[in-house]
Order: C-alpha cells, then sequence, then structure tokens
C-alpha cells in the first residue's frame, strides 16, 4: 500500500515537491528543504550498476518499472534508485503515471495492482531516465545525506556493532 500512497499524494497534494522519507529516518542535524523547492532542480539518487543478476528482487524490479513504462529492458548490471530519503516532483509523477495508464491501457492503479513486484523508486527513477522533460526536474546524484545501518558485525570483544552500509 505504502507505494501506491505515495504515487497517490504525490499527485494530488497541493506542493510540486515532496521529500519521501522511510519511517525509520531519524534527523541528527538540520536538514533545510527550501533549496529543493520548485523551480530548483532535485536530486535523482542514481546509483550506476547496482542490480545484478545476483538479487533476484531488483531484477524483477527494473524488469517490471521497464514493463509499464514500455522501455525496453535493460541488461544488467542495472542502475538501483532506491533510497531512504528521496524527492519527487508532482508534474514528473504525473507524466509517469499518464505514460502507465498509456502504456498498459488501464488506470495505474489497477496496472501496478496487476503487477507481482514493483518497486516506486525504480519506476519513478527509470521514468526520469527516460523522459528528456523530466529529467529537467532533477540533478543525478550518487550520493545521499542518510548514512543506513543494516547489518551486524561482531568484533574482537564479541560485541555485536552496526556496519554501514556503502550508500551515505
Amino acid at each position: 500500500m505504502q507505494q501506491y500512497l505515495k504515487i497517490a499524494a504525490t499527485i494530488s497534494l497541493p506542493h510540486q515537491r515532496y521529500c519521501i522519507l522511510d519511517s525509520d529516518v531519524v534527523f541528527f542535524r538540520d536538514f533545510d528543504l527550501s533549496r529543493f523547492e520548485h523551480p530548483n532542480p532535485i536530486p535523482l539518487l542514481k546509483m550506476p550498476d547496482e542490480v545484478t543478476a545476483s538479487q533476484p528482487r531488483h531484477s524483477r524490479w527494473v524488469e517490471t518499472s521497464h514493463q509499464l513504462l514500455g522501455f525496453p529492458v535493460p541488461a544488467l548490471p542495472a542502475p538501483d534508485f532506491i533510497g531512504h530519503i528521496i524527492f519527487w516532483d508532482r508534474d514528473t509523477t504525473r507524466a509517469m503515471v499518464a505514460k502507465i495508464e498509456a502504456v498498459t491501457g488501464k488506470g495505474w492503479i489497477e496496472a501496478l495492482c496487476r503487477t507481482r513486484e514493483f518497486s516506486e523508486y525504480m519506476l519513478y527513477g527509470y521514468f526520469v531516465q527516460n523522459d528528456s522533460r523530466s529529467a529537467l526536474r532533477h540533478t543525478l546524484t550518487t550520493s545521499t545525506p542518510c548514512v543506513s545501518y543494516w547489518d551486524s558485525a561482531q568484533t574482537e570483544q564479541g560485541r555485536i556493532e552496526p556496519v554501514a552500509s556503502p550508500r551515505r
């Protein structure tokens, strides 16, 4: 449901730009959103060659994004657009939804409901990558202001300590 909610909120709420956060994001310092206001470009996190054949879920998200958007499925490795602090533009999201509807012949919600696995961030990223008007509203970046901790490492003293993921 959260994928549908992000898309629906972005196309229907009154603002031009949205900063979407994972529910477990915690801020430790000020985070000023004013520099991302319209008409300034917003960052689009693009991690080149991050999706490989050894990642079946991510690989499937690349495939379904391209199918929904009517684009040829790229060879792997492919870019990853998933992050914890993501920016979306309302006009871009509306254009993405219109593209899904034109390609599938269904309303965007029905089209996504009929898709077994998809990532809203991959869908948005691949749309921007392939739509020149939308690309002008974004600036590609390979870094994020979010430090992520997913795994634990055993220390020499036997304590478990978090290990940062490579995305910062």
